[in-house]
């Protein structure tokens, strides 16, 4: 039996956390073990001990690292400022920046990652994310030379010390074939990669009797209102000026539409209460509902009508347009990253171009004039799912890019 060590850093509940989840739950134990690895204080912690998994805690921080006074100093002065007038200037200046002030931090992370290693003794280490979060973990697996499996749930830039890491990683597995040609396309140099889309449980998004009306009256949506919903983390790329802005056009000559907005915001970041404010004190009073975080998204989308996706920025993979896909929704979405690989525009959802609020009103507004159009791409949205992003696929594909590494 091979021992797996799974380090998610993630502080709050999100796609990336539900996703391992699935995975740790799903893995054969007869030849996987699983140790999970989680932030001090995530409340998914006891969801992994529950599964019978060891799980362990770190106290890790978002917080950036602490400048030296000294080192402000010298960011400060004039020829600092002169140096960053020029492209090899701009790139000399980042280097010493990052000896300087991530470096420390990074070996520090390091060594006692690698000093954890040598206490747990797994056969490799498995990131729930890319390089850019994980960089002192890589590093300290690298130390103790114990493989890593980095998972790449994301779009973010590699460094150059990024870059650096990227070949001596044992395998990296992609959530989408759209994060992987844009490494790729990057010129980042990898050993092995996979693509292995997520999966959602179908056995979760089975109708229940009284679910729709339950929640419509815990969250105030009149039973009579077409509701479409709008689901993910309160951050600005995704999309929720937008959806308002679409909410504007279409509320006055549809007076049943209701907004649904789910999810919380980064703590410390104000994204949520300018939303809030923008509802309150505009011609949305009243047709926008904020759910908050919701731990029941199965149960909470059959109180829904229709799902917009409206990400402004290229989508890693898209959880949320598969658990609507799985709860027979009709969508809207964004096509951008990776969501076109998941949705076929016309057949199994209406996609849009990213931060045009008006392609996105003319769509909703054909969801609600046409209950054939909702249940023609419903009902082929749920046979996608089938056919391709169910739990047990998700964990296969995993689970073969471990006996490659054996």
């Amino acid at each position: 039996m091979r021992r797996v060590l799974y380090v998610d850093k993630a502080p709050q509940i999100g796609g990336s956390l539900v996703s391992l989840y699935h995975l740790v739950r799903g893995l054969d134990r007869a030849r996987f073990e699983p140790i999970v690895l989680v932030a001090e204080g995530n409340p998914f912690a006891e969801r992994f001990s529950d599964l019978g998994a060891q799980v362990l805690t770190r106290p890790w921080a978002n917080t950036p690292p602490q400048t030296s006074p000294m080192l402000q100093g010298l960011t400060r002065t004039s020829a600092a400022r002169k140096l960053r007038d020029w492209e090899w200037g701009r790139r000399l200046y980042h280097g010493f920046g990052f000896l300087g002030k991530h470096l420390p931090r990074l070996l520090e992370r390091a060594e006692a990652f690698a000093n954890l290693l040598y206490d747990v003794r797994p056969d490799w280490v498995h990131v729930n994310d890319g390089i850019p979060f994980n960089r002192g973990e890589i590093l300290g697996a690298l130390w103790a030379r114990v493989p890593v499996v980095c998972h790449v749930r994301s779009f973010e830039p590699p460094t150059r010390f990024d870059r650096l890491l990227a070949p001596r990683i044992t395998a990296h597995i992609f959530i989408s074939q759209a994060i992987a040609d844009w490494i790729l396309g990057a010129g980042v140099r990898l050993r092995k990669w996979y693509v292995v889309h997520n999966g959602v449980d179908l056995a979760e998004f089975q109708n229940q009797p009284d679910t729709r009306a339950r929640i419509r009256t815990e969250l105030g949506l009149p039973e009579s209102a077409f509701v479409v919903a709008l689901l993910g983390r309160l951050v600005p790329w995704k999309g929720h000026e937008v959806f308002l802005d679409a909410m504007e056009r279409l509320t006055p000559s549809h007076p049943n539409l209701v907004g649904c907005i789910v999810g919380e915001g980064w703590r410390g970041h104000d994204f949520e209460q300018r939303l809030r404010a923008r509802v309150e004190g505009g011609p949305l009073k009243g047709r926008v509902v904020f759910a908050g975080f919701r731990p029941d998204v199965p149960a909470l989308l059959q109180a829904v009508d229709a799902l917009a996706h409206t990400s402004v920025e290229p989508e890693p993979f898209g959880r949320v347009i598969v658990e609507a896909m799985a709860a027979r929704l009709p969508i809207v979405a964004t096509a951008a990253g990776a969501v076109p690989e998941i949705l076929e525009d016309e057949r199994t959802g209406l996609l849009v171009p990213p931060g045009d609020a008006d392609r996105l009103a003319q769509a909703l507004e054909r969801l609600m004039r046409d209950p054939d159009l909702r249940r023609r791409l419903s009902a082929a949205a749920r046979q996608e799912v089938e056919t391709r992003f169910t739990v047990q696929q998700y964990v296969a594909g995993v689970q073969t890019v471990y006996e490659e590494l054996r």
